[in-house]
């Protein structure tokens, strides 16, 4: 109620100007407000709180994944299998923190990002190659480790690179300005409402205790990229449980 009586308190005085006939009588009949509305301020717009335009912007962003993922085309069934169950239930995981060879390539990539031209340094990748080339003399079986790291942090690199440019340079942050947690579990009821055949919804953290994750979900989330897993309830089929895939990076 507040907000609808706020919403039309400043409806009317933006109105004033061109309608004062209208906006005064919305002023003191329907809003109960003394004096003219000629003679009242102005609004004037409040700092916006960036970090509640971030939580909305997250969660249009997992339910448009969740969305995607619950269109994909299935393969075709062979011939006299029973059609799939829709999915009625999503268990969402969430990554409290980075690992820390992640939170390495995060400074380096975070060191020659541009905050100006919001580009990287050219020799971005090189600095990374640097950063995990042997040194004479290593044993053949640390080169080859190395190597596979190296090839690990390139890929973790270039995916963030394309992230920052699709999101903005806060796709580089170590932590959520907000708790992913409790941003998911008030929102429980409106994630079921836009997933429609979705009744129940899991949230779990990196941080919890005996995490029914089967897929391994909880390796591949992040802060700020939760991963997801649609299955059939017990209660629906029985045992069985049927997942949907997603894209991870």
């Amino acid at each position: 109620r507040d907000l609808a009586v706020r919403f039309m308190e400043v409806q009317a005085l933006l109105l004033a100007p061109l309608c004062p006939h209208f906006a005064e009588y919305v002023w003191g009949r329907i809003l109960g407000k003394e004096g003219s509305i000629l003679c009242a301020p102005f609004p004037s717009s409040e700092v916006p709180d960036l970090n509640i335009l971030r939580a909305n912007e997250y969660l249009k962003g997992i339910l448009s994944d969740m969305r995607s993922a619950l269109l994909k085309p299935q393969k075709k069934k062979k011939k006299g299998k029973e059609p799939d169950v829709p999915p009625d239930s999503v268990a969402i995981y969430i990554a409290l923190e980075w690992p820390h060879w992640q939170k390495y390539i995060l400074d380096i990539l975070s060191g020659a990002f541009n905050r100006d031209t919001k580009t990287f340094a050219p020799d971005l990748m090189d600095q990374i190659r640097v950063t995990y080339k042997a040194p004479e003399g290593a044993p053949k079986e640390r080169v080859a480790e190395l190597k596979r790291q190296m090839t690990q942090a390139m890929q973790f690199a270039a995916f963030m690179r394309d992230d920052v440019a699709k999101r903005g340079e806060h796709a580089l942050d170590r932590v959520m300005p907000f708790s992913e947690k409790d941003l998911l579990m008030e929102n429980r009821e409106f994630i079921q409402r836009q997933l429609g055949t979705v009744k129940t919804v899991y949230v779990y953290a990196s941080d919890d205790v005996d995490v029914p994750d089967p897929e391994r979900k909880l390796v591949t989330a992040a802060p700020g990229k939760p991963q997801f897993r649609f299955f059939v309830s017990t209660s629906v089929v029985g045992a069985r449980c049927q997942s949907i895939n997603t894209l991870n990076p």
